[in-house]
């Protein structure tokens, strides 16, 4: 029984113990955070405990019998010219024709993809392309994603903002996308940011380095174990809008960098984030558990 929350911890407490069902019950942990009294009495009833990544290894009061990092669908998510063999990254953002409203002489584009909010760090993101695209004009960037009722007020803002600065059409919002076209955006941007403030693990990540973009992210989830600074991207401190706007900037002086950085991140995804890879750990473990 592999239980990922407390409430499956109490179920599989309660099957084993109650009902005398006969299984081991392995708990697989992503949080960075400390657990409540209640939360650490069942993490001691388990028969295993797995971490997703050393920093939520770090955070276990019990030390995990294993760490197994997570995997990607890297068939899914894939560079453009895997693709089709022509198509570079430039062509296929200018053929993406998905967005509205952006400049539509940009060759490259910048893009945070999730849920459209403060904690998310989209602001760091808005703020830091304000100065960054100043005299970049072959970039663009976009914010993917819904806004709820509460955030309203948020994005409102930070399009004043981006307005101000006459950027109407190089920082765009552009909504929700049919999620079968998350792939295909993936593919068509050079550089994908994610900002959280805190992640359990962060698969947006290995989605953008397994299609070949360059990537910038906060120190959260696993993403500084996978991310190899200058190499295949960059991370910065959370809340940090300083260095944010520092290392997007770096990472705009050369098109041609970034397309080496591209190709570094789907080499590291294929060696040691695929979906495969974490199956293959984890019937190793179960198997070994239970003898």
């Amino acid at each position: 029984f592999h239980a990922r929350r407390v409430d499956e911890m109490i179920q599989a407490l309660i099957l084993k113990y109650v009902f005398r069902a006969k299984f081991k019950i392995v708990f697989s942990s992503a949080a960075q955070r400390h657990r409540s009294g209640f939360t650490l009495w069942l993490t001691n009833r388990m028969d295993a405990v797995l971490a997703m990544c050393n920093a939520s290894a770090s955070y276990l009061e019990r030390k995990p019998d294993a760490v197994i990092y997570h995997g990607i669908k890297t068939e899914a998510y894939i560079p453009p010219e895997n693709k089709e063999p022509a198509k570079s990254k430039e062509q296929a953002w200018q053929s993406l024709n998905l967005f509205k409203g952006i400049d539509p002489n940009a060759k490259y584009g910048i893009g945070i993809l999730g849920r459209v909010r403060k904690q998310k760090g989209v602001h760091l993101f808005v703020e830091s392309c304000i100065h960054a695209l100043k005299d970049k004009p072959d970039f663009v960037a976009v914010v993917v994603g819904a806004t709820s009722a509460s955030n309203e007020s948020f994005v409102a803002a930070l399009k004043e903002k981006i307005c101000a600065a006459g950027m109407a059409n190089r920082i765009v919002f552009v909504g929700e996308q049919d999620f079968s076209d998350i792939p295909k955006i993936f593919s068509a941007l050079s550089v994908v940011v994610a900002l959280s403030d805190n992640e359990g693990f962060g698969l947006t990540v290995l989605e953008a380095m397994s299609s070949g973009a360059v990537v910038l992210a906060s120190q959260a989830g696993a993403w500084p174990e996978v991310i190899r600074e200058g190499v295949d991207g960059y991370v910065v401190p959370t809340n940090d809008v300083k260095a944010t706007t520092e290392k997007m900037s770096l990472l705009l002086q050369d098109p041609a960098v970034l397309k080496e950085m591209g190709k570094n991140g789907r080499k590291r995804i294929l060696e040691h984030f695929c979906v495969q890879r974490e199956a293959k750990e984890l019937v190793h473990f179960f198997r070994k558990l239970t003898g």
